[in-house]
């Protein structure tokens, strides 16, 4: 009854210019609807004037696609394209087939070819068992490119494995090609071995390729043009892509044109020696690659910096009130800090002070401009040191505001 409801205010609605029939599956206008309509006849439709009907529920099973493909980043787009393997279908399959015994017919032809040459080259070492030698060889070649097209299938490939018959197709070449003087004959000697290696890897590279891509392992490779424009960027960039596992390259260019723009954030804020100046956790997730632009420039409102200042290493206290232990032969209890003694409290900045406390808003070259005037106004002349503490900064940069300074007022 509510599918003849649904279908009946669908066609009333009609009856307005301005209004179009709507799929409540789909969320589209029913001439561009993709819901498979062989299993669901009466499919639901709305007619709406200005937006359509959301508030019945979506049947996933009449519905070919459930999300909207919208929705999804274009990460997240190119990954799924780059792990999608398209089925066989009937005429794939008959393809695949065909080139598989004319690929058999080839190899079988180049051996029949030549098994007597193999043969008369080594009968004088083996007389009567001349003719096993390019039996087993043959027969060889094709156990262990079998054994290879297997395993690369069961994803457990042995790269070793490959030379196995690349070794004996060279050895098969060999004896080929000494067996005559003129260049013609040697040439056609040695092409139907060698043209039954390339079936072999061509095979095992298709197989590698589809068990990669189904079970999500397979990396994809960095294109040629890149690695002749860009050479040292384009071998940073596939260093990276071991290391970290990325296996889609859109994501590594993703990842690596997030990085550029971390790193030109964390360069504007805390200048040339970010590297020094930027908290520990900014520069842990920027080598990890987690870092964004924005986390840089919103890090003092998530997670304000600590006072380097208020919390420097003090001096160690040397002295010990703890008395040696008796030699009981009883076991010692371990040393426990003396609760009795009353920490001081650490004075709080009051005063210009307060003005020089860490602020990451505030560029670096500012602090020591404001720092160096305050010492300035009480008549003295600040050493590095005590200039790095006033505004939060390391020693190093001190020196060398100081150092540019001095450089400037000549």
């Amino acid at each position: 009854m509510s599918t003849v409801a649904n279908t009946t205010t669908a066609i009333e609605a009609t009856n307005d210019p301005t209004a179009a029939a709507w799929c409540r599956a789909c969320d589209q206008p029913v001439g561009s609807c993709e819901c498979d309509r062989s299993t669901s006849p009466a499919h639901p439709t709305v007619a709406v004037a200005g937006r359509p009907d959301t508030t019945a529920p979506v049947d996933a099973r009449s519905h070919s696609g459930a999300a909207p493909v919208e929705e999804r980043s274009a990460t997240d787009r190119s990954s799924a394209d780059s792990t999608t393997v398209a089925p066989l279908r009937l005429g794939g399959k008959t393809a695949a087939g065909l080139l598989a015994l004319a690929a058999a017919a080839l190899g079988l032809v180049g051996f029949a070819v030549s098994f007597e040459t193999v043969a008369e080259a080594v009968e004088p070492a083996f007389q009567e068992y001349a003719f096993l030698v390019p039996t087993g060889v043959d027969l060889g070649i094709f156990v262990f490119a079998g054994i290879g097209l297997l395993l690369a299938r069961m994803d457990m490939s042995l790269p070793w494995l490959r030379l196995v018959p690349w070794g004996l197709t060279a050895a098969t070449v060999y004896l080929n090609i000494t067996a005559y003087d003129q260049l013609m004959y040697q040439v056609a000697h040695a092409v139907l071995p060698l043209l039954w290696v390339v079936v072999c890897e061509v095979g095992t590279h298709v197989i590698r390729v589809r068990v990669g891509l189904e079970r999500g392992t397979h990396t994809d490779s960095i294109p040629m043009f890149r690695w002749l424009l860009a050479p040292v960027a384009t071998f940073r960039l596939w260093r990276v892509m071991r290391l970290w596992n990325i296996t889609s390259y859109p994501q590594a260019l993703a990842d690596e044109k997030q990085r550029l723009l971390a790193k030109t954030a964390m360069m504007c804020r805390y200048g040339n020696a970010w590297r020094k100046e930027a908290p520990a956790m900014l520069r842990a997730r920027y080598r990890m690659r987690t870092l964004t632009e924005t986390d840089v420039w919103a890090w003092h409102t998530d997670r304000p910096a600590p006072d380097r200042a208020a919390t420097a290493k003090r001096p160690a206290d040397t002295r010990s009130d703890r008395k040696p232990a008796p030699a009981t032969g009883k076991p010692t209890v371990a040393h426990r800090p003396d609760t009795t003694r009353r920490s001081t409290p650490r004075p709080t900045p009051t005063g210009t002070d307060r003005s020089t406390q860490s602020d990451d808003s505030v560029p670096t070259a500012d602090r020591l401009a404001a720092a160096y005037a305050q010492f300035k106004a009480e008549g003295i002349e600040p050493s590095g040191t005590e200039l790095a503490a006033k505004a939060d900064c390391s020693k190093t940069v001190a020196n060398d505001w100081k150092k540019q300074r001095r450089e400037g007022g000549k």
